[in-house]
């Protein structure tokens, strides 16, 4: 008997190290209950990192532990002959202890089965471009459906001495579904462009940026952008 007990003390134990050391540090939690930015929620700029927050399980195995420490607890105060142990029955909290036991096994199992749950962040966008010698470096993050933000650096033949003037830019879809939408670009400093803006739906963009390096000369510059959902 007291081999059975220390046996299901020990299991108890495995259970436990098998959720929390185990599996995936996604795969020890049963459900997500919330996060950091919440889902589905419009940010201005891209988040530093993000919070999962997940419904833990880990009590079933400090129950097991507790039960399993006490059946031995009862067991080591009766002080049973090895003739009477045929005589003595379960005690309740073997009962309990195994119950938690198998229960924990089970969830152990499912979760190990299920395929972690992951985190995919929008890669950003990034091209470089050229007009008459002038070099225009994009990016776009996130490349996906919802606010953006772009950045964007001009280099011209004279570098800061020779500052651009004005810019405008303006995004529409590539196949002329949506007409073109203009983009609010505010400049943040010498040649450096910034812009935040709603893209309504996935598929090929067509970015064009109007730059004028002099007061009387215009440079176009066009990239298509693929937005994901």
């Amino acid at each position: 008997m007291r081999k059975f007990l220390r046996f299901s003390f020990i299991a108890g134990l495995v259970c436990g190290a098998g959720v929390v050391g185990f599996a995936n540090p996604v795969e020890a939690h049963a459900g997500l209950k919330s996060s950091e930015p919440a889902a589905a929620s419009v940010l201005e700029k891209s988040p530093e990192e993000i919070v999962l927050k997940f419904a833990e399980k880990i009590v079933l195995v400090v129950l097991a532990i507790v039960a399993g420490t006490k059946a031995r607890q009862i067991f080591k105060d009766k002080k049973v002959e090895n003739q009477d142990l045929k005589k003595v029955k379960f005690s309740r909290s073997i009962v309990v202890e195994s119950t938690i036991g198998l229960v924990v096994l089970a969830v152990t199992v499912v979760l190990v089965s299920v395929p972690p749950l992951s985190v995919n962040a929008a890669a950003p966008f990034s091209t470089t471009l050229a007009q008459s010698n002038v070099i225009a470096d994009i990016t776009i993050t996130p490349a996906q459906v919802g606010q953006v933000e772009m950045h964007i650096v001009f280099s011209p033949p004279g570098g800061s001495l020779e500052p651009i003037k004005s810019m405008t830019a303006r995004i529409s879809l590539a196949t002329g579904e949506i007409p073109p939408i203009p983009i609010d670009v505010q400049l943040i400093g010498v040649n450096h462009f910034q812009a935040y803006f709603q893209v309504p739906r996935k598929g090929e963009w067509l970015l064009e940026i109007l730059a004028k390096p002099q007061v009387n000369k215009t440079l176009r510059f066009s990239q298509i952008i693929k937005i994901k959902s």
